[in-house]
């Protein structure tokens, strides 16, 4: 096989593959946009009480991110205050003149 041959070889491999990525990146697309298109016809269709349902659990999720948010938030608070209050030890140790 020449020099040629290969290349041509190598440069078909290539765009086969590329070829099959991009057939995969349009399917996952077309399934995302169907499923939200579907979404959407669900949330038209829904009665006055079920919009109010799928409301009243977005606002509980809501909720339950800004509760890891509080709590991640707590948590680097105690943290800093138990570094604080370590390093105030250190300091009234070094100042003690018993020492």
């Amino acid at each position: 096989m020449s020099a040629a041959e290969s290349f041509l070889t190598s440069l078909k491999n290539w765009f086969s593959s590329e070829s099959a990525e991009a057939k995969k990146v349009k399917e996952d697309l077309e399934d995302r946009l169907d499923s939200d298109l579907t979404r959407r016809e669900n949330e038209l269709a829904a009665t006055p009480e079920q919009r109010l349902d799928s409301i009243q659990t977005e606002i509980d999720n809501s909720d339950s991110m800004f509760d890891e948010i509080r709590a991640k938030i707590d948590t680097s608070t105690v943290a800093a205050e138990l570094d604080a209050n370590e390093a105030d030890a250190i300091d009234d140790v070094s100042d003690d003149p018993s020492t």
